[in-house]
Order: structure tokens, then sequence, then C-alpha cells
């Protein structure tokens, strides 16, 4: 699912891990300007699909920062989580492991 203003999308995967991608610090309060989600609830997406594109710069000049949080809300269904990235990241960076790596 994703938030009417654009700027959060919630997944649950095929093994009922709950994924939320949250774009910037309050940009709720941007309502959604800057924001286009390009899926809808109930799509079935994979890796490398596009779900949400923003306008960087119109964050910052709206004065929120563009920090993006991936967040698995039920983690502890699933074992020990172990990061594998922060900072700047790419397309197809490994973020994190949970469990045993399968995840």
């Amino acid at each position: 699912m994703a938030f009417h203003t654009g700027h959060a999308v919630g997944l649950k995967t095929s093994d009922n891990m709950e994924v939320l991608i949250h774009i910037g610090i309050d940009t709720v309060k941007m309502n959604g300007d800057g924001f286009k989600v390009h899926m809808k609830e109930g799509d079935k997406v994979k890796a490398g699909d596009l779900l949400i594109s923003f306008d960087m710069e119109k964050i910052i000049a709206s004065g929120y920062k563009t920090t993006t949080m991936v967040v698995v809300s039920n983690a502890e269904e699933f074992g020990t989580m172990s990061g594998e990235a922060s900072g700047n990241v790419k397309v197809g960076d490994k973020l994190f492991v949970i469990g045993q790596g399968e995840n």
C-alpha cells in the first residue's frame, strides 16, 4: 500500500515480512507535493520495480530532511537483523539481512 501523500509505502513479502519505506522526515506535511506513486494497493511488485519517485530538491527546499527509512515492522518474527548498508546506497545494494540471510 502507498500512503496518499506518496511519502511512504508499505510492502508485505510472500513470507509475510512487513516492510515500510518512509521517504524523508516529516514529509507527510508536504501533502504529496513532489511525490508520485507508481503502484497501487494490491499490486505485486518485485525487486527493481519503481514504487515512488520524488523531487529531492523540493523536499530540501521545503525544509525537510531526505533521510529515507526502511523498517521491518515485524522483524522479531524472523530472527536477528544485521545491518549491511547505511549512508548513501545504490540500486541493488543489500540493506540488511534478517534471520539466516534468506530474506
